[in-house]
């Protein structure tokens, strides 16, 4: 097949010898094969780590248009699934349809289904095969799609790598706390107050751990080195936490009286989901 030959090509292009290329012709191990190996499986017959990225790169991005399309349709189905679980099936099986015979579909229900996902553009049968594919890879493939070429080169991680950086972002109260740091000089109040953060994060559940840590950095993982607390004058109606992502900074009244109340009041600014973002 052709997406082989230029497998087979790649290889003599990258100088692996022909010995080589002639074991793993003979074995088989063509386009299909490669994608399914293990990276320790594939080094055997290319050493060169940078060579086994690239070929797997290329084996990706030369799936055959019938899979393909059948990738598609399997995210286009699960987006169904996500969306209106009670019609998936009518839903399906009119865009399965669509696809095969244009004019054997009522156009009225089709728009319904492609309004149901936000479609701005004109659906024809020229255009339809196009809305799919931007409808299976909304938001994050396409994320991926635009940093593949950005990255690509730039980043090699090995899978062992990647666990550890994901266990190493993964937010704990330990951390958490950790990231705490209070003024080097803080009055006998202050320092009252300054077991109160404390003794919330260690006590409160892993969602509002996250956003905790989203309202004081931006993220709701460890990326941060440091969450700088100061104190501030607040009254009692203006008192209330105030984070400062840009600065990793975290203002607190120095009034408070007891752990509920500190609890109690930034609870209420967590769960407002309506955070206030002033840009200077």
């Amino acid at each position: 097949m052709e997406e082989n030959t230029d497998v087979f090509n790649f290889r003599r292009n990258q100088g692996i010898s022909e010995e080589a290329i002639t074991v793993m012709e003979q074995q088989k191990i063509d386009r299909e094969v490669i994608l399914l190996m293990e990276d320790a499986e594939l080094a055997k017959h290319l050493p060169s780590y940078g060579d086994r990225i690239a070929l797997i790169d290329l084996c990706r991005h030369q799936t055959p248009s019938v899979k393909r399309k059948q990738g598609l349709l399997e995210k286009l189905r699960e987006k169904m699934k996500l969306r209106r679980e009670g019609n998936k099936d009518e839903e399906e099986r009119d865009v399965l349809k669509a696809l095969k015979d244009f004019s054997s579909v009522d156009m009225d229900d089709l728009l319904d289904i492609m309004n149901t996902y936000e479609c701005r553009r004109r659906v024809t049968v020229s255009s339809l095969p196009g809305i799919v594919d931007e409808i299976a890879h909304k938001e994050p493939m396409f994320i991926i799609d635009c940093w593949r070429e950005v990255t690509k080169g730039q980043i090699s991680l090995s899978q062992e790598e990647i666990q550890q950086l994901n266990k190493d972002l993964k937010t704990t109260p330990k951390k958490v706390t950790g990231l705490l740091k209070f003024p080097a000089q803080m009055s006998e109040n202050q320092a009252e107050v300054a077991n109160l953060p404390k003794r919330y994060i260690r006590e409160t559940d892993e969602d509002k751990l996250c956003k905790f840590l989203r309202f004081c950095t931006g993220s709701n993982l460890v990326v941060a080195e440091v969450i700088h607390v100061q104190f501030t004058v607040q009254t009692d109606f203006t008192k209330r936490p105030i984070g400062h992502t840009c600065g990793m900074v975290l203002e607190l009244s120095d009034s408070y009286d007891n752990i509920p109340q500190f609890r109690a009041e930034l609870n209420c600014v967590l769960d407002s989901n309506i955070w206030v973002m002033d840009i200077v």
